[in-house]
């Protein structure tokens, strides 16, 4: 509402009331500012004390969620800490008990090698880390410090001590590289010993073999005789062959003493052992290279020979002996173990002759006496010493030799004569007379006999020969045989043939008497055996050596009346009706052909040597058929009786019966029916109709 203002025309009093009026709303709004601002100010108050309030309810709250979390975060901290000092430990205590086992293993490693410093270094067993093992020679390239080694898990005991046992294919090598020098001589030495067979005896063979380097050490390029030589093979070696040894000697140069020369680039060798096959037990023995340009070995004297030496030396026959060598101007001898030993001598020019108790060692039975000779003898057959002297063997026995006269003997009591006549007999470690054909119980004359008895602990090889026959030509137009046989008949035999003759006849027996009942296992027969070395010349050209395996041949008038046959096969067991398995075996990759037939004569129109094929019917009648080939180049099959041939199935195998017609087919199922031909011109002028069933 609207305040009244004063004003000149209202009355004193009206002004006055006006003037009142706007003093009392004056003051009512003073009173209601007044009270206005006292209720602000309480309220800003209250505002101020909930603000306080929920301040410090928030602060406190607050305060109590920094306190949680600082604590939590001080719980999580100290967890983590405790895990990871839990972590540590456990991977620290990891640590120490690995370099525990590590600091076990190296103190066994090391203890290992510090005994094998004082081990043998020659047996594979016993020195183990001067060994190294691989599969192939291309795996002992390089230093021997880098060579893979011998597995600890190889080594076993044998019947003669530590050995190293392979279970199928490896290679096991020494790591030293022996420098092969210009002038010496060196002996290799293997001996191994099979503990379970192979599954293929003959083909999974034990190589020994010597490895070559050049002078930086590098392995000689790929290739037997030039990074490797093997030394031996041995095949067919089973548990029944025992402890088997092996040794040979080598240099850079060839010569007396020298059996393997290494090839011109070879400054290092290295022997290795290579077993072959999937499923043999290997044992390895010893593995060895030494230099024994300066050794001479003696064999040591038994007891019972010091005591005969003693008794001679009582008799004073020293004395004696030098008075007669003086009356009979005996030359001075001396005695050497082996030729090698005598070749690597310096032997006193007042020496004339030596006694050698071996070849390559004492006793191996190739031993002699050896005579000073001027000039060099004959290659192969005599050796010079480190002095410049040559030596030739002195032969003991020459019969019949340099137009001689042959030994005479007018033989034994030829009728009704029951034993063995040797007019000269040579026996080899007392070889049984009754053990020769005969068995001593009936008549048997021999004009030369060889015999050898190879002992139970022989491992000497396995070519212990009763004769042999040598022939080498250096002619250019003559040839030579090693061993000949010849027979001939110098009157009629009683008919039908009592009388046989034979060129030559072998007799194999796995019998220690060939008439024994019984006979020993685990033995291989052959009964000839032709081996052929073929060799490209010395430029490495080929040459033209024609090689015929078994060649018959022979200047006859007439092929007889009776049986003319080039080989004939009968039973094994011929009086117990035993069969061979297999006749004729090519294995694989043996030929190109097989089997080459000629024809039956050498002049135009000849068909091919026909192939008979024999069989005996239900009824035990003989049947026959042949594969020919005609002169026109027809295969031709005949049947045993009939013209035409039927193919037929016989449960998965294809059979030639004789037919009515040309064959037979089966076309609808209704069964085999011939194919005919037609009458003359039946298909035309000259040719005949082929009439074929629906």
């Amino acid at each position: 509402m609207a305040l009244l203002k004063p004003s000149l025309g209202s009355t004193p009093s009206d002004n006055v009331a006006r003037i009142g009026n706007a003093f009392d709303v004056v003051e009512g709004l003073s009173a209601a500012l007044a009270d206005e601002q006292a209720a602000r100010v309480a309220g800003f108050a209250a505002e101020g004390q909930a603000r306080e309030r929920s301040i410090a309810v928030a602060v406190a709250a607050e305060g109590q969620r920094r306190l949680a979390a600082v604590a939590a975060e001080g719980e999580a901290r100290q967890a983590g800490i405790v895990r990871e000092q839990q972590d540590r430990t456990a991977a620290i205590v990891a640590e120490g008990q690995a370099r525990a086992a590590g600091d076990l293993a190296l103190e066994v490693l090391i203890g290992r090698y510090r005994y094998d410093c004082v081990a043998d270094t020659a047996r594979v067993g016993e020195a183990g880390w001067a060994f190294a093992f691989g599969a192939t020679v291309a795996e002992l390239q390089g230093d021997g410090s880098a060579l893979p080694a011998l597995p600890a898990a190889l080594r076993a005991f044998g019947d003669n001590g530590a050995v190293a046992r392979l279970t199928g294919p490896g290679l096991v090598a020494t790591r030293r590289r022996v420098a092969i020098e210009p002038g010496r001589v060196y002996r290799a030495r293997w001996v191994v010993q099979r503990r379970a067979d192979a599954a293929d005896p003959a083909n999974d063979a034990i190589r020994l073999g010597i490895a070559w380097f050049d002078q930086a050490g590098n392995r000689l390029p790929d290739g037997a005789g030039s990074s490797f030589t093997a030394v031996a093979d041995l095949k067919g070696t089973t548990v029944a062959s025992g402890r088997v040894e092996r040794q040979t000697t080598l240099g850079r140069q060839a010569g007396a003493g020298t059996l393997v020369v290494a090839p011109r680039a070879a400054r290092y060798a290295r022997p290795f052992v290579r077993v072959f096959g999937p499923d043999p037990v290997t044992d390895i023995e010893v593995l060895q290279l030494d230099d024994v340009s300066n050794a001479v070995v003696f064999a040591p004297l038994a007891a019972d020979a010091l005591a005969r030496l003693t008794a001679l030396e009582s008799g004073h026959l020293a004395v004696r002996v030098a008075a007669l060598e003086s009356a009979a101007q005996t030359p001075l001898c001396l005695t050497f173990a082996s030729r090698g030993d005598a070749a690597a001598a310096t032997i006193p020019a007042q020496v004339t002759t030596l006694a050698l108790r071996g070849r390559m060692q004492a006793g191996d039975g190739r031993g002699g006496d050896y005579l000073r000779v001027a000039t060099p003898p004959p290659a192969g057959q005599g050796f010079r010493s480190r002095d410049g002297a040559y030596w030739a063997p002195v032969r003991p026995l020459d019969l019949a030799l340099g137009g001689q006269p042959s030994v005479a003997d007018p033989g034994p009591a030829w009728s009704g004569y029951r034993r063995l006549h040797d007019t000269f007999r040579v026996a080899v470690n007392d070889y049984p007379a009754d053990a020769q054909f005969g068995s001593n119980l009936f008549g048997v004359t021999e004009a030369i006999v060889g015999a050898v008895e190879v002992p139970a602990a022989s491992d000497a090889g396995n070519h212990s020969v009763g004769v042999a026959g040598y022939a080498r030509t250096s002619s250019s137009s003559q040839g030579g045989v090693g061993l000949f046989g010849g027979a001939f008949a110098g009157a009629n035999g009683q008919a039908p043939g009592a009388a046989s003759i034979w060129g030559a006849n072998t007799l194999v027996s796995n019998c220690a008497h060939h008439v024994d009942p019984w006979g020993f296992t685990n033995v291989i027969a052959y009964g000839i055996e032709l081996d052929f070395n073929i060799r490209r010349q010395k430029d490495g050209s080929d040459v033209n050596v024609p090689v015929r395996g078994l060649y018959f041949i022979g200047d006859s008038d007439t092929n007889g009346l009776a049986i003319c046959t080039v080989i004939e096969v009968d039973q094994i067991g011929i009086n117990r009706g035993i069969p061979w398995k297999t006749v004729l075996v090519t294995n694989d990759g043996a030929a190109q052909v097989a089997l080459d037939i000629g024809a039956t004569a050498r002049t135009p129109n000849a068909g091919s040597q026909p192939i008979n094929l024999r069989a005996i019917g239900p009824g035990g009648a003989g049947r026959a058929g042949l594969i020919q080939l005609s002169a026109l180049g027809d295969l031709v099959l005949s049947p045993h009786r009939g013209s035409g041939v039927n193919v037929v199935d016989t449960a998965g195998s294809v059979a030639l019966q004789a037919a009515a017609g040309l064959f037979k087919i089966n076309a609808d199922g209704g069964g085999a029916r011939p194919v005919t031909y037609g009458p003359a011109d039946s298909a035309g002028a000259g040719y005949r109709a082929l009439r074929v069933p629906n």
